[in-house]
């Protein structure tokens, strides 16, 4: 179902080709969004070379480096559970040398693990949460959310929202799984 680590060589540097967008919800519902480059995004990972097998390996190293790196000793085993995988998607599309790939999943945090919550990323900081927006809604968030995090709530406001605010169910374009305690599997 995730896709597995490519590699490329370039300038001298190997580099992962792979990476995931993370989109969380707390047990109320709002989307973790976090501050970088002075625009609110979904938290991002790399795939580490030797380290991370497949997306959901790199999923929970970056969420704990990233979202629970002050936290660790305080933190049950399973903080999130992986609810969907969103697609792939694209950051800086117009440039070609900062283009990057992401899957997008999205994952439910449980009630401890969004209490602790404290991002901070190459000394940048800030989090907040927000009521997950509609599609409609995104356009006029544009100006404060990049264009990474549009497209992934995007996809979550397609697949979930318009569920439950009596729209059309737009799941069948994507893939739900179920978490257990060993790996994510396709349902």
């Amino acid at each position: 179902m995730f896709r597995r680590l490519k590699v490329w060589q370039k300038e001298s540097r190997v580099r992962a080709a792979l990476g995931v967008a993370m989109v969380f919800s707390n047990h109320r519902g709002e989307i973790l969004l976090v501050m970088k480059n002075g625009k609110l995004t979904i938290p991002t990972g790399h795939m580490k070379l030797g380290v991370d097998r497949d997306i959901v390996d790199t999923l929970g190293r970056e969420s704990r480096e990233e979202l629970w790196k002050k936290s660790l000793e305080k933190l049950e085993p399973d903080p999130y559970k992986i609810i969907a995988w969103l697609g792939t998607v694209q950051r800086n599309i117009n440039d070609s040398l900062k283009s990057k790939s992401f899957d997008a999943v999205y994952s439910k945090m449980s009630r401890k693990a969004a209490e602790f919550v404290e991002y901070e990323e190459k000394e940048q900081r800030g989090h907040i949460w927000v009521k997950a927006p509609s599609e409609k809604e995104l356009l006029d968030l544009s100006i404060i959310i990049d264009e990474l995090a549009q497209e992934a709530l995007r996809r979550y406001a397609k697949m979930f929202l318009a569920r439950f605010r009596g729209g059309e169910n737009g799941a069948k374009d994507f893939t739900l799984v179920a978490e257990t305690s060993e790996a994510s599997l396709e349902i």
